[in-house]
């Protein structure tokens, strides 16, 4: 509630002319998965909000040949509602960073068969999902290769790739961060072709994490 007063996005949705709840659009989620149970993910029927979900650490399940190609397991949306609805095992997110970036995004939590947007809802409750389970068993964080296939993944599942927005809130600090580096170079080839796609600032502020110096015949220290 209180991020969507900062930016206003209340104001933004009551101007219907605008579109700005998100309706025919797509928020990409490439993170550590989403909790498919939670009632922000489900729509009015209760259905999965979830067009298309990847789950890089699981084998190809040869249902979605198509989009498999670069390796994961795909679920279309009819197929996680089938799961859920006979109990069987469905992708899960056992971090949770990637359920609240999803539900920040595109959450809604009104009822089954209540009008929304919900009180807590989030900035584009009436988009469709579009999820990367990017984050494997026991890694410290998400490697660059899983990042681009999952930026790929979104953009060629989604019915509407000119209407999607792709979200990595994730980041590191390896690299010269000057635009070299092949994850940086691969999004900026989806940017240069006019796909959305928003990463995170960073949680660190004004700290110098990036030094340099140079020491011609002497020691030097280099204080951070």
């Amino acid at each position: 509630v209180h991020a969507r007063e900062a930016v206003r996005a209340d104001t933004a949705w009551a101007r219907a002319d605008l579109g700005a709840l998100g309706l025919g659009a797509y928020v990409c989620v490439v993170d550590s998965g989403v909790d498919l149970a939670h009632p922000s993910f489900r729509d009015a029927t209760g259905g999965t909000r979830v067009a298309f979900l990847l789950d890089l650490e699981a084998e190809p399940r040869g249902v979605h040949a198509d989009l498999e190609r670069g390796g994961g397991a795909v679920w279309s949306a009819a197929d996680l509602d089938v799961a859920m609805r006979a109990g069987e095992p469905i992708p899960a997110d056992t971090f949770g960073h990637g359920t609240a970036i999803a539900s920040a995004a595109a959450g809604d939590d009104a009822g089954l068969g209540e009008p929304g947007p919900g009180a807590g809802a989030g900035m584009a409750p009436e988009a469709r999902l579009l999820v990367v389970r990017a984050l494997r068993e026991g890694a410290l964080g998400f490697e660059d290769a899983d990042v681009v296939r999952g930026v790929d993944f979104c953009l060629d599942a989604s019915p509407a790739p000119a209407r999607t927005v792709v979200v990595l809130a994730l980041g590191g600090h390896d690299g010269a961060h000057d635009g070299t580096e092949p994850l940086e170079e691969a999004l900026a080839a989806h940017a240069a072709r006019g796909r959305i796609v928003v990463v995170a600032a960073g949680n660190d502020g004004g700290r110098a994490l990036h030094a340099a110096g140079r020491a011609a015949g002497a020691s030097a220290r280099l204080d951070l």
